[in-house]
């Protein structure tokens, strides 16, 4: 990113003796004119205080802390990856609050200029995916799914053979191959007791009788 300065900024820069403020104001003067506004304005002011003092109750050393650091990333001096460990360093608290503070500053300060960082930052974004390639991904996974599925399941065991039948027409082979004759008849069985005639014996009626 580099911007040609106007000979008004060039006047201003060598009025500058330390080379450090110098460098960040040369980079101010190159940054897009809405991270430009925003930084020096009452809006952005307010809205660190009203964070770090109100919101999380930081002594007023450690808000000017939260504002340097801002100002370092919108001149890309900190990367903005590193934003959350330099609150934790610099403020001496822990992850949890700093990741806390840094997600408030963040939906408050960064995200109305987020594409504008973005091209400080060098990041750009990547290529949205068309839907043949999201419905590749999406058969391949399925695909893979089904190969680790059919390592785990056990083996099918393999399908019942059904029983030989024979007719009743037909006799049964013997241990010698010699046919064994089917009976013909049957032998009554002793000791059973006809319910009829005991019924009839016992003058049953059914469930009504008396």
């Amino acid at each position: 990113m580099t911007t040609q300065l106007t000979p008004d900024q060039l006047a201003r820069l060598s009025e500058i003796p330390d080379p450090t403020t110098r460098q960040r104001f040369t980079a101010f003067y190159q940054l897009p004119q809405d991270l430009q506004t925003l930084m020096f304005s009452e809006q952005t002011s307010g809205s660190v205080w009203q964070i770090a003092k109100e919101k999380y109750n930081l002594a007023d050393k450690d808000v000017s802390v939260v504002a340097r650091i801002i100002g370092l990333i919108f001149l890309g001096e900190l990367p903005i990856k590193n934003f959350i460990v330099e609150l934790k360093n610099m403020l001496g608290v822990d992850t949890i609050k700093a990741q806390q503070i840094a997600q408030d500053i963040n939906v408050a300060i960064f995200q109305p200029v987020r594409e504008s960082l973005m091209r400080v930052h060098g990041i750009e974004r990547g290529p949205t995916p068309n839907r043949t390639q999201i419905h590749t991904e999406i058969n391949t996974t399925q695909q893979r799914r089904e190969e680790v599925l059919n390592k785990i399941r056990p083996p099918q065991p393999p399908p019942l053979r059904p029983l030989p039948t024979q007719s009743y027409g037909t006799a049964r082979q013997g241990s010698a191959g010699q046919a064994i004759a089917r009976p013909t008849s049957y032998l009554k069985p002793r000791n059973i007791v006809n319910l009829r005639n005991v019924k009839r014996k016992n003058k049953y009626n059914g469930f009504f009788s008396t």
